[in-house]
């Protein structure tokens, strides 16, 4: 988990170390992003004979610099392990927001204890890594939370995306006697993921539907239908908004000159197949990763980083094991009880409310 750098190092450039090492790179950057909870982007680096590049891997984007030869620019090289040796954490990735709950020492004062810096993390009910995860609301409001129990992480799983977690948790309150953090209070659920800069926040939607439902004299759809907030916003890293644009890449542009990186060059092509792809990215060469259509590369919407904490704590679907169970919920989900289930009506209300047709 504490990976500051994936790297990957071949002794000779032709295309076939060069694709293996784009590969494991690409892997191990996303194993990162998935395992740890606290990762909000990753570096790497790939090495092939004399030259090397530095990539970058955020929610949002995947980006690859341009090769590097280390035998003759050493001063990009120095600048680039430098910045790397002497970064503070939170600028090579790892987030300052989210905690992970160490285990108290159990043993006598003054003997070494035998557990590894893995073992110390406490770990919850599911065996998953405990954490304290912070949350401010827009009124400047801040919370502490500890997780008990990881209820999905399957969001995560890829490279790109929104990159949602969700846990049960409890929140955290300070004992003015010991000055410790301790768990009060019922179990809540906090969800983190990374939304499209100019999304509209859940927990805005949320209100906005509430406040429909009171206009018409219905709020008891409410209760039956949606979830209750309890707090909600933006994350900010060192009193700077997190968002993977403006903070995590610095609002640097892309050079216009930069297209498309090939990920995996073939490594038996002839002239006429690169011809036949017309505007397609162009394979020539080991490490080539120009592309014959002029103009910048695609890039994908900002993301920026967002919690939100539910009242109501729900039991997945895959945690039942009866048959029966799982057939009854699925049906109940299609069909309902009464007539109008409570999708339907949930469905129904939004489509109704004038933040719908917004």
């Amino acid at each position: 988990m504490d990976i500051g750098l994936c790297a990957e190092y071949k002794t000779y450039a032709s295309k076939k170390y060069r694709n293996d090492n784009v590969c494991k790179v690409v892997w191990s950057m996303r194993q990162c992003m998935r395992e740890d909870s606290r990762r909000r982007f990753v570096y790497g680096l790939t090495i092939e004979n004399t030259t090397m590049r530095l990539w970058y891997a955020s929610r949002a984007e995947l980006l690859v610099s341009e090769r590097i030869h280390w035998q003759k620019d050493h001063k990009t090289v120095v600048n680039i392990f430098q910045a790397l040796m002497y970064a503070e954490e939170h600028t090579v990735g790892w987030d300052p927001t989210i905690i992970y709950v160490i285990q108290k020492d159990k043993g006598r004062r003054g003997m070494k204890s035998k557990k590894s810096v893995a073992d110390e993390i406490e770990l919850a009910e599911d065996n998953s890594p405990r954490v304290d995860i912070f949350v401010r609301d827009k009124d400047g409001k801040e919370s502490w939370y500890r997780t008990n129990k990881l209820i999905s992480d399957f969001g995560a799983d890829g490279l790109r995306g929104r990159g949602t977690r969700v846990w049960k948790a409890k929140k955290l309150v300070v004992d003015e006697s010991t000055g410790e953090k301790k768990e009060e209070g019922p179990d809540v659920v906090i969800k983190v993921s990374y939304i499209d800069d100019d999304r509209q926040r859940e927990g805005s939607i949320l209100a906005q539907i509430y406040d429909f439902l009171v206009a018409i004299k219905k709020e008891s759809f409410y209760e039956r239908c949606f979830l209750s907030v309890i707090t909600h916003g933006d994350v900010y890293v060192h009193g700077r908004l997190d968002q993977t644009r403006q903070l995590m890449t610095r609002g640097l542009p892309i050079p216009e000159h930069h297209a498309t990186f090939v990920v995996q060059v073939q490594e038996n092509e002839s002239a006429s197949a690169k011809t036949s792809r017309g505007t397609g990215p162009s394979r020539t060469g080991t490490g080539d990763y120009r592309s014959s259509e002029p103009g910048r590369p695609f890039l994908y919407k900002p993301r920026t980083h967002y919690r939100i904490v539910f009242k109501e704590v729900c039991q997945r679907i895959s945690d039942l094991r009866s048959l029966q169970s799982i057939t009854e919920v699925l049906i109940q989900a299609l069909i309902g009880k009464p007539r109008l289930s409570i999708q339907a009506m949930a469905s129904l209300t939004v489509h109704c409310s004038p933040w719908y047709h917004a």
